[in-house]
């Protein structure tokens, strides 16, 4: 649900790396590991709440999330 505070907040209306939504979150005060945080991710995109792109920054690739 945290999450989807920052996407009502529209964060996620450019695209963001996992680690900018972890360092997001910890701005508000909630603390995740990147393992469990890659999952709640996996589980939105599927729920259409939000759209994942691989895409490369500098020389490295990874997801990058978006509202959908």
């Amino acid at each position: 649900g945290r999450i989807l505070v920052l996407k009502d907040e529209g964060f996620f209306k450019s695209s963001k790396s996992i680690g900018q939504i972890r360092a997001e979150l910890q701005a508000h005060g909630w603390h995740y590991p990147v393992t469990t945080l890659s999952g709640e991710m996996i589980k939105l995109v599927q729920k259409r709440k939000l759209r994942r792109q691989h895409a490369k920054v500098g020389n490295k690739a990874g997801w990058q999330y978006t509202n959908p």
